[in-house]
């Protein structure tokens, strides 16, 4: 009962009369925080007053309803739970990659599943030392230029300084969508010496790929766009996903990117584009993590786990389709992409059945991204 309750399942607290002053201390205190710098004192206190109200009614329906759990039981279940795995050490308990699920794995299958990932020499290598302090002083070096250039005050600067950082950690999450037993490596780059800028070059590259026509920023917004669209006669949908997309973009081929759109997206960008290089070489060359006290180094692609690497990836993804659209003899009515799954709708006659073993009318396309 107790795992059922998925990994974002808070103990329910038996009196919460006791926590909600300091509930709303803690949301005075970062209501104050907020940065608002291009409103005048009237809009500084319409935004925050919405943001009291919303928070308010969020506490009053906490504060409000019934508990789902008798609180007794969930302790006593809690507490046999953990008396449970303690005299197991031989299990794992950990998320699912996919859906609040929770995963039990035996600790020997776990191990075998990631040294079989980190034996992939394309990918990874086994360093000899830990580099930890190595990118922290280049790190601390980027930023030094970034305010000797003025391009952050000196106060951001102090922020963005990498202190006391210790190496990123990398775990699998249990692909329980597959059928064999695999893991979707995750590198945990929080307070990392790259951490601080890959979370500021996040930022810088937001309003570009804010500006792109193929993305969605949920299903909520794909619903949206799906109620004003109809698919046109002999039209069929087709969905298309990327294998592995964060080590699969290339350093070379972001900075290709980047070279070759420049020009359209230099007005959204408030750095010049060689920092902005300077920041993406960074963040590939910083990409290493710790396992089982063994040091790899990242060779190809960007980690999941990285600030950075959402960003990077989507800017790549519509470029590779912009590319791919221009040499497609056919049109497609619209394509929409969620990070690297994609929907679009295409002629049906340009569709291959991998399961039709008759004559395929369909067509491969080899699209040289990279050479």
């Amino acid at each position: 009962m107790i795992l059922n309750l998925e990994p974002k399942f808070g103990i329910e607290i038996k009196e919460k009369w006791k926590v909600i002053p300091t509930v709303i201390k803690d949301l005075e205190f970062g209501i104050e925080a907020v940065q608002l710098n291009d409103c005048n004192n009237e809009e500084k206190d319409i935004v925050k007053n919405n943001l009291r109200s919303k928070a308010i009614n969020v506490i009053s329906n906490y504060y409000n309803k019934n508990d789902r759990l008798n609180h007794k039981v969930l302790i006593k279940n809690l507490y046999i739970t953990r008396k449970f795995l303690k005299e197991r050490p031989d299990l794992i308990v950990a998320r699912a990659d996919k859906g609040n699920t929770t995963v039990i794995m035996l600790k020997t299958e776990y191990e075998t599943e990631m040294r079989k990932m980190l034996n992939d020499k394309v990918t990874y290598k086994l360093l000899k030392k830990d580099p930890t302090n190595k990118w922290q002083k280049v790190a601390n070096s980027l930023v030094n230029k970034l305010v000797v250039a003025k391009i952050v005050e000196e106060q951001q600067g102090k922020h963005l300084k990498a202190k006391y950082t210790v190496a990123p950690r990398i775990y699998g999450l249990s692909k329980t969508h597959k059928e064999t037993c695999c893991l979707r490596p995750v590198v945990s780059c929080v307070n990392s010496p790259s951490y601080n800028l890959a979370r500021f070059l996040h930022e810088i590259l937001t309003p570009v790929i804010e500006k792109f026509q193929y993305n969605v920023k949920n299903s909520f917004d794909f619903v949206t766009f799906s109620e004003k669209v109809s698919l046109p006669k002999n039209y069929v949908l087709i969905s298309l996903d990327v294998v592995s997309l964060f080590t699969n973009v290339r350093r070379d081929l972001i900075l290709k990117v980047i070279e070759e759109t420049w020009d359209n997206m230099k007005h959204l960008v408030k750095i010049p584009k060689s920092v902005l290089v300077d920041l993406i070489t960074f963040c590939y060359d910083s990409s290493y993590f710790v396992y089982q006290g063994e040091f790899y180094a990242q060779m190809e692609g960007s980690s999941m786990g990285n600030p950075a690497s959402p960003v990077i990836a989507n800017i790549v993804m519509n470029y590779v389709i912009d590319q791919i659209l221009k040499i497609l003899p056919f049109e497609i009515h619209f394509l929409k992409l969620y990070v690297d799954d994609t929907i679009a709708a295409i002629p049906e006659s340009e569709l291959k059945d991998p399961v039709n073993k008759q004559q395929q009318t369909g067509i491969v396309y080899k699209i040289p991204f990279w050479g």
